[in-house]
């Protein structure tokens, strides 16, 4: 079994949140102010400084209408192939020249 490390995971997660604020615009202290929560408390949540309580959690997922993996992805050991799988579903439904482009760009990439 994988070790875990609380404090990076709390730091990932908080990071995760802080990625999914900027994307959506929102300011430190309107999301704190959206989600019901002081606006030093939600900071720390970003920083890592604290991990949030489950029902916290399930609060900010649902505010930036992301699942729990979204936010752990980087944490658990299968979220980036969550992300693969996702990528492979629309490379899938792409024109047969644009496949092979990026199919070429991937080869080029994970070349050893």
């Amino acid at each position: 079994m994988a070790e875990y490390d609380r404090i990076k995971i709390e730091k990932e997660v908080g990071n995760q949140m802080r990625l999914r604020r900027i994307a959506q615009g929102y300011s430190i202290q309107k999301t704190a102010e959206l989600l019901g929560l002081s606006t030093n408390h939600y900071a720390d949540l970003e920083r890592g400084k604290y991990f949030p309580r489950v029902e916290t959690l399930v609060k900010i997922a649902d505010f930036f209408n992301c699942t729990m993996d979204d936010l752990f992805k980087n944490v658990i050991r299968n979220g980036y192939e969550k992300d693969a799988s996702e990528y492979m579903a629309r490379i899938r439904k792409m024109p047969p020249d644009k496949r092979k482009r990026i199919i070429e760009v991937i080869k080029l990439l994970t070349e050893e």
